[in-house]
């Protein structure tokens, strides 16, 4: 049988996706709980690292926070969530540039998550474009902001 070569390059790309897909499923079943777990760091999503200092969950975000990052990082935090007790959350904003709405509704799920077990979430380093974000959208009214980690670890 004869594929034309844009019949093979779709073919690659369904593999391609097929085999990312396992590697996650992999990594959150057997990686994510012996690393996380033991106090280390560890990059879960290509825009955020999870680590924890004290009894509080650091989300170390970077880069776009999209719709596509946003649902990723979301399904971790609820996985770790499931996991491990977590009533901490902190959110570092330091390496962010840009949020839309889905950054928002992130925050507001994780919000609503841990505040329905009596925990408490946090944001800290949120620079003034994302300010803006959180100003428009009402989020300081429900969350509180931080100059840096170390403030919010103590204050959480």
């Amino acid at each position: 049988m004869h594929f034309n070569r844009c019949t093979l390059l779709y073919f690659k790309g369904i593999i391609g996706r097929i085999l990312q897909k396992i590697v996650e499923i992999v990594f959150k079943a057997l990686i994510l709980p012996t690393f996380v777990f033991e106090g280390g760091s560890v990059m879960l999503q290509e825009g955020a690292n999870f680590r924890f200092i004290k009894d509080v969950m650091i989300v170390n975000l970077k880069g776009e926070l999209d719709h596509h990052i946003a649902d990723r990082i979301k399904e971790d935090i609820d996985y770790a969530m499931s996991k491990k007790n977590i009533k901490k959350i902190l959110f570092n904003f330091k390496n962010v540039t840009f949020m839309d709405s889905s950054g928002i509704g992130m925050l507001l799920g994780g919000y609503k998550s841990i505040k329905s077990i009596g925990g408490a979430l946090g944001v800290c380093n949120v620079n003034e474009r994302i300010k803006k974000v959180f100003d428009i959208s009402g989020l300081f009214s429900i969350i509180p902001c931080y100059t840096d980690e170390n403030e919010a670890v103590e204050k959480l």
